[in-house]
């Protein structure tokens, strides 16, 4: 088995060399863009649909009392653990910062 057994002997031969013309490889470079943005613009308005159905849905659940009594309740237990994280941090500072601790 030589080099070009996998290849068929068409080593480097590209796009440009199976091509008639320079022309027909930009064509073909042409179509192959428009049909990615073509692509691209038809898949974002197909996705932007159930994006939208799950925001409302989201926001229906937020909006219920009981999810936003969950949450009120959550936020506060957060908010009490982080004060209480950062009353020992400055009280640790204040130890260490005290003449004659170290």
């Amino acid at each position: 088995m030589g080099r070009d057994s996998f290849s068929g002997g068409h080593v480097g031969r590209g796009l440009e060399s199976k091509c008639e013309s320079r022309s027909e490889v930009d064509m073909r470079k042409l179509w192959m863009i428009a049909g990615v943005g073509i692509g691209f613009i038809l898949g974002s308005r197909a996705g932007r649909q159930p994006y939208d159905q799950l925001e409302r849905r989201v926001r229906n659940v937020r909006a219920r009392p009981e999810v936003r009594d969950a949450i009120d309740a959550a936020t506060e237990k957060v908010r009490a653990e982080v004060d209480h994280i950062v009353g020992q941090v400055a009280g640790a500072e204040t130890v260490e910062g005290t003449p004659g601790s170290g």
